[in-house]
């Protein structure tokens, strides 16, 4: 995870954006009450990743590298927190074969290394999944971290609104059966708790929106409601298909699993979800209260959702990682339990293991789509450049090329400029620079 991380580390102008706004209000600027815009530019992502960054800042300085070394040190204790939750769930070897697969994952480990606000997902996603095991089998203290979980993650990415649709349905299905788990939340401290940690991360969002329309919240409600039904009777007017995004989907999985092989990683992804639809059928198990079913439910209502709502992005799948990762492990340690398979599996295990460190280190941590990214020796070599020509003045940026459509594109560049030479950017300067992206060449000429 941080193998020439000082090299190799993932910087894009979406960063740049968050780390812009958390040193400007760390040397006297506005406090943030939202993120970035999303690709719904009306509205944003929620400011937590920002307030993490200004903490790392105010704590060990403005180094663009310190973020990483914190999501990785984060992913680092996701990956305890996987074996955990395997162990507790389903058992040892589940949670020693996920620890392992999720510890070598070259998806996670890009993830983990890329200091964006979709980094810390993954363990808020299965901590959500962990709360509510524990809740509906009447550990009724996890409701309020389920709760919790629920609004860190809206906080971090709007697509994790689909996992507050899946809370929601085993809430109420609860409430209708009158089960146990609902009646024995009628406690002031559950209630009050669960307030306190709802209100708490939710109150920047709930200040801006106050003076925005609410857009953040009811607007945004109302829009997901009108999005899920609206393609049922709505033609498709162009833009990303479902066969587009299954494609992407596929491609993502192959790094998730094995990165090797697009056909290995799929068969076996396939495969442990066939096994855990056996499971819940052949056990006649289908209560919420149960490990398998209640991963079923969080395993398939976001993947339909992803594939429906055709969304091929990267900063969707962190959620996804855990969850896959899991159930692809409860396949392997059934196959481990097969006569005279323990040890050809295991070595399966380790040969994925193995491969995929050797392909992701042998290609740079920058295969797949992330080929397009800037690294940050990318962004130095641009950024001491121009600091070079500028010699003490202000500057101006122009971005041309793949990204230039986002007014976050020169983001990276610009808190880089600052954290070396202290020059703010100024669209008044004489001194302009085209930097331009193609096929993951960067270049820079003064204009």
């Amino acid at each position: 995870r941080l193998y020439k991380i000082d090299q190799l580390m993932i910087f894009i102008g979406d960063q740049g954006w968050f780390y812009e706004s958390a040193k400007n209000f760390l040397t006297g600027g506005n406090f943030p009450l939202v993120g970035i815009t999303s690709s719904h530019t009306w509205l944003h992502q929620g400011p937590l990743w920002t307030y993490i960054l200004m903490v790392i800042f105010l704590i060990f300085g403005f180094n663009p590298l310190i973020p990483g070394i914190f999501t990785v040190l984060f992913s680092v204790f996701t990956i305890w927190f996987v074996y955990k939750v395997g162990n507790d769930m389903f058992g040892k070897e589940v949670g020693l074969v996920s620890s392992f697969l999720f510890s070598l994952s070259p998806l996670v480990i890009i993830n983990s290394r890329f200091p964006f606000d979709p980094s810390i997902i993954p363990f808020f996603a299965i901590l959500l999944i962990y709360s509510v095991f524990k809740w509906v089998n009447k550990d009724y203290k996890y409701f309020p971290i389920a709760i919790f979980s629920l609004a860190i993650l809206y906080n971090l990415e709007l697509s994790t609104i689909i996992l507050t649709g899946v809370f929601a349905i085993i809430f109420f299905w609860g409430l209708f059966k009158r089960k146990e788990w609902i009646r024995g939340l009628v406690s002031k401290k559950i209630i009050l708790s669960s307030l306190v940690l709802f209100v708490v991360p939710m109150l920047p969002i709930f200040i801006y929106d106050v003076f925005n329309g609410f857009k953040q919240t009811i607007v945004f409600a109302g829009w997901l409601i009108y999005h899920s039904v609206s393609f049922l009777v709505k033609k498709s007017t162009g833009g990303t298909t479902i066969g587009e995004t299954l494609s992407f989907f596929v491609s993502q999985n192959s790094l998730l699993i094995f990165m090797p092989s697009v056909i290995i990683s799929l068969v076996l992804l396939f495969s442990s979800w066939i096994y855990l639809l056996y499971k819940i059928i052949s056990t006649k198990v289908r209560k919420i209260e149960d490990s398998y079913f209640l991963f079923f439910l969080f395993l398939i209502i976001p993947t339909i959702s992803f594939i429906l709502n055709k969304v091929p992005s990267e900063a969707y799948l962190p959620v996804f990682f855990p969850i896959y990762i899991i159930v692809l492990s409860i396949f392997f340690t059934f196959l481990m339990r097969l006569r005279f398979m323990r040890y050809p599996i295991i070595i399966v295990i380790i040969f994925i293991g193995v491969f995929n460190s050797y392909f992701l280190i042998s290609q740079n941590y920058l295969s797949g789509p992330h080929n397009t990214y800037k690294s940050i020796s990318q962004v130095k070599e641009v950024s001491e450049k121009i600091i070079s020509e500028i010699k003490g003045n202000s500057y101006n940026i122009i971005i041309k090329g793949e990204g230039s459509q986002w007014e976050s594109s020169k983001m990276n560049f610009e808190y880089y400029i600052w954290w070396v030479s202290g020059k703010e950017i100024s669209k008044d300067s004489k001194y302009i620079f085209i930097v331009e992206q193609k096929n993951g060449i960067i270049t820079v000429r003064k204009k």
